[in-house]
């Protein structure tokens, strides 16, 4: 992708959308679903599709503050998977993701 809007919240997204300063734009399933609901948006005239449904990534960038962060973000996901917090978590909002039906790895 050449040229891309970064957007605060799907709010914003779906506004964007509906008033043609967008052609599209990727959010995740259940927020996007929960700000259609909240906004009254009329999704009728849009097509939505699922792009990745598992296999969500977290990218850093290859330099030594990167590599740091990298090693933060797996330590404390890895907890997080243990304890069955994540699973919680994603219990609450939208419990697609597989990976936190895990005990750990």
């Amino acid at each position: 992708m050449e040229n891309f809007t970064e957007v605060r919240d799907s709010a914003q997204g779906l506004n964007m959308l509906q008033g043609n300063r967008i052609d599209y734009f990727i959010d995740h399933a259940g927020t996007l679903r929960d700000a259609i609901k909240r906004i009254g948006f009329d999704a009728g005239a849009y097509q939505v599709e699922a792009v990745i449904v598992e296999n969500v990534y977290m990218a850093f960038a290859l330099i030594e503050k990167g590599r740091t962060l990298a090693e933060i973000y797996d330590s404390g996901l890895r907890k997080l998977i243990a304890s069955g917090e994540l699973q919680s978590i994603f219990a609450r909002y939208d419990p697609i993701y597989s990976f936190a039906n895990r005990t750990g790895e």
